[in-house]
């Protein structure tokens, strides 16, 4: 895989966070310079281990490699926490949640340190835990779009929209924007 801008873009703005630990979003320079680059469609934490990988190695491939397996690590998280709200089999729930993490098209996108597949997972688990954990599941979803990928406000307006029909109860709504606002 050849490396490119968004990619480059991505390593430096996260690696800068993770090392300095500061929201610091200076632009001098649009490309390389701040700890954090808030024109980036994706939060450091979707490539926390593309960080980490750079941190301890400097070497691109060891930092893709290291960042697949931080999604692996967080998807493996997400299974274990909802199959014991949910009393699911953890094993046959994690082989299932791979695949379909797998078959999904943009997973490469986890390589080069891209959000789509780590927001995803976030997104995916708000909307399978909400109807346990509401408000948690508000603030995972939230996360998900804030600190993740924008376009999720798109699925999450869906399925908000869904639940609002069903229980039309405005007292929820309120509740909840202030859970997500968060």
């Amino acid at each position: 895989l050849g490396a490119f801008v968004d990619e480059i873009i991505t390593l430096t703005s996260s690696y800068n966070f993770f090392t300095s630990l500061n929201f610091d979003a200076s632009n001098l320079d649009p490309v390389f310079d701040g700890n954090y680059k808030p024109n980036l469609s994706t939060g450091p934490f979707s490539s926390l281990g593309s960080a980490f990988g750079w941190i301890i190695s400097k070497n691109l491939i060891i930092s893709r490699l290291s960042n697949f397996i931080w999604i692996n690590f967080f998807l493996l998280l997400c299974v274990l926490f909802l199959s014991k709200i949910f009393r699911l089999d953890k094993n046959i729930f994690f082989i299932l949640s791979l695949i379909a993490l797998l078959i999904q098209p943009w997973w490469f996108g986890s390589l080069y340190s891209l959000g789509e597949t780590f927001s995803t997972i976030c997104l995916f688990s708000g909307f399978i835990l909400f109807s346990r954990k509401r408000a948690i599941a508000i603030l995972i979803m939230s996360f998900a779009i804030w600190f993740g990928k924008d376009i999720h406000l798109l699925s999450f307006a869906g399925f908000y929209i869904y639940i609002f029909v069903k229980e039309k109860n405005i007292k929820n709504v309120i509740k909840d924007f202030i859970f997500f606002s968060i």
